[in-house]
């Protein structure tokens, strides 16, 4: 019996060695490898009440662990409602499928207005022709070119003429004094189209006065007052052209009026509303475009002989009438007027002399007024 224990003693001790925790009756500690891999042959209890703090009991013999099983390799974390619904929206939007059916309603509805697309776009090529050639003829002075100015002119008046012509059926013409077109039904297109083609003939309209502005000799109207002649037709232009889309908006609002006539009169009051904002704010820009037409600017004093120079900086010539800024830099009235019709600084050190010099300059505004 003896040796028995004695054999078994040692034996303990040599598997003690091999097998920790075996005299303690505790359970190894495994690395983290071998505890995942070993988690379907171990019980793991999973503490649902997220109990940080370590119970008494904890290190007592057969007590069960408490851990939290981590995810495995190659599985993905939890996700939410939120992300996943964000997901599976992305999936959707980007299915070749979908983008195709939307290629394919698109091209149905540039199809379906074809005509008044390529009107448009022809319309606009020529408003931006014209009004960048004529800014290119303001700024050349006595040297601009009267034949293409007078050029200009035939071909607005033509490019107008042609578009009535071609849509006579419709009357369009009759927006511009704030009628009502030949059309059966007015839907948000026929507004939209009505209101855009008016737009563009006022725009050349605009141009046509601009260009003879730019025609008339000096010594009927010098350049300085050009560029406030230019400012005051392009504030009456924008004040005008506020008013030919409002029949039509408030015709589309009231289509059905018999049966719903309190949203056609909350529509409509809240567009007459907005629009006599808009309205308001363009008078005062005339207001103040008038004023500056009928009055005498000065930008500074004439110079004394000893003070002038042997050439205009900005026209490299002989001065005519100089001027001399209140920074003490001279210039020719011309000149220097002309440069004020496109900036407010002095060309020389950009000192503040002038105001805003917007549409001073012969250009016209390119935002359509469809509203």
């Amino acid at each position: 019996m003896a040796t028995e224990s004695g054999i078994g003693g040692r034996l303990g001790t040599v598997l003690e060695g091999f097998v920790p925790g075996l005299a303690t009756m505790e359970d190894p500690v495994l690395p983290t490898s071998q505890a995942r891999g070993h988690q379907n042959a171990e019980e793991v209890v999973i503490n649902m009440e997220g109990d940080s703090q370590p119970s008494g009991n904890d290190n007592a013999p057969g007590a069960a662990r408490t851990n939290t099983v981590p995810p495995r390799n190659g599985e993905d974390t939890p996700i939410g409602s939120g992300g996943l619904l964000d997901m599976r929206m992305m999936r959707v939007l980007s299915d070749s499928r979908l983008i195709i059916f939307l290629i394919i309603i698109l091209a149905k509805v540039l199809y379906d207005h074809s005509l008044g697309l390529l009107v448009f776009i022809g319309l606009t090529g020529t408003f931006g022709h014209h009004n960048g050639t004529l800014k290119k003829q303001v700024f050349l002075k006595d040297k601009r070119r009267i034949p293409l100015l007078l050029l200009m002119l035939i071909m607005l008046f033509f490019s107008s003429f042609f578009v009535y012509f071609v849509f006579e059926e419709q009357q369009l013409y009759k927006c511009l004094i704030f009628l009502t077109p030949e059309f059966d039904t007015f839907d948000l297109w026929t507004v939209l189209w009505c209101a855009g083609i008016t737009d563009y003939i006022l725009k050349f309209i605009t141009i046509s006065l601009k260009c003879l502005v730019a025609l008339l000799p000096n010594v009927v109207l010098s350049m300085k007052r050009k560029g406030r002649a230019f400012l005051t037709i392009e504030q009456a232009s924008q004040l005008y052209r506020t008013l030919p889309p409002v029949p039509l908006w408030i015709l589309y609002f009231n289509q059905n009026q018999e049966t719903h006539f309190v949203a056609a009169y909350i529509f409509t009051g809240a567009y007459m509303i907005s629009k006599a904002h808009v309205f308001y704010g363009k008078g005062l820009a005339l207001k103040n475009a008038l004023g500056q037409l009928f009055s005498e600017v000065q930008y500074g004093v004439t110079p004394q002989d000893d003070q002038i120079g042997d050439s205009c900086p900005i026209c490299q010539d002989n001065f005519t009438k100089p001027i001399q800024l209140h920074c003490k830099h001279i210039f020719c009235e011309d000149c220097v007027g002309l440069w004020f019709d496109r900036e407010r600084t002095c060309p020389m050190c950009r000192a503040k002399v002038a105001d805003d010099p917007t549409w001073r300059d012969g250009s016209t505004s390119l935002f359509v007024q469809f509203f």
